[in-house]
């Protein structure tokens, strides 16, 4: 398989070419990007495993940076070219299956991606990377993606990232933190859907903590049960996806505590972490703290992004 990237790219413009199995369909498109560094390469290895498992095209982007200016347009479609092969070849190692479209941006990859994203049904980044890819830090690839992306995004980091150790192989267990939010709801669906695929499980989990006044006295009203309210929230969450989803084993969680610090606990050893984003696509997103961000950053596992339009 060959990429023409051209002998001149123009900035913001994209080549491709696909290699697509005689006879296959692809009825959803999985985008991953790469840069060849390895939290992408962890990214490309989890998306071209659920293309193969979900029969989605796999769809590779390389971009070219804000750091490749100083080099030819030349230079620059040369070395996206080699990014793009070795990371199909990768992924064929991985998935023989799969049908994959290869992708060179020259630009910035941040706009790439999110545009891929408006029609595509999964954006998957690496959490650290170099060039165009580098960590989730203010401004960068993956968090922009993470509060802009048009589709549900899927974060992953390397495994030797990870501060504790996790399990080598499948469990089949994926946890969604649920706060009765339209996205979280939507984070739920998309988890069972999921787990249905792999005989899976879903965890779902729901946190609640009393109100914090700094220190001032606090009159609790007659009747206010915060954690019987959680539980019937999520319960009946549960009952929607259990009857959208009979085949999926499910189990709930009521935790009392901070959502994001329950979220890491309990996710530890699963295979996936799905939450919510309440973003509107804006700079009011870009606000450190929140609960979906803090899991992508600290998750020892793949974390689900799922932002309600």
């Amino acid at each position: 398989m060959t990429v023409t990237a051209g002998s001149a790219l123009e900035e913001g413009t994209t080549t491709d070419e696909s290699n697509r199995t005689s006879g296959s369909t692809a009825p959803d498109r999985i985008v991953v990007g790469v840069d060849g560094s390895k939290g992408a390469d962890s990214a490309l290895v989890w998306a071209a495993v659920q293309a193969q498992r979900t029969g989605a095209t796999l769809e590779i982007h390389a971009a070219s940076g804000p750091e490749s200016v100083i080099s030819s347009s030349g230079e620059r479609a040369e070395r996206l070219e080699r990014i793009l092969q070795h990371a199909a070849e990768h992924a064929r190692r991985v998935a023989p299956d799969i049908v994959t479209t290869m992708k060179a941006y020259d630009g910035l990859p941040s706009a790439d991606l999110i545009g891929a994203s408006q029609s595509a049904g999964l954006l998957v980044v690496g959490s650290r990377g170099r060039g165009g890819f580098r960590g989730l830090l203010l401004g960068s690839v993956s968090r922009q993606c993470v509060h802009r992306a048009g589709c549900p995004v899927v974060v992953v980091r390397p495994a030797e990232e990870h501060a504790t150790p996790v399990p080598t192989r499948p469990t089949g267990r994926i946890v969604v933190g649920v706060d009765g939010m339209p996205s979280s709801l939507a984070a739920l669906d998309w988890a069972a859907r999921e787990a249905a695929l792999c005989s899976g499980t879903v965890e779902a989990v729901t946190t609640w903590e009393l109100p914090n006044f700094s220190g001032a006295p606090v009159v609790i009203p007659a009747g206010y049960d915060p954690g019987a309210d959680a539980q019937k929230m999520l319960e009946d969450a549960v009952a929607t996806a259990r009857s959208a989803h009979p085949d999926v084993v499910f189990s709930t969680t009521v935790v009392q505590g901070h959502p994001a610090a329950s979220l890491m606990e309990l996710a530890r050893g699963a295979d996936m972490l799905a939450v919510g984003s309440r973003g509107h696509g804006d700079f009011a997103d870009l606000v450190l703290g929140s609960v979906s961000e803090h899991c992508v950053v600290h998750a020892t596992c793949p974390v689900l992004v799922f932002r309600h339009p």
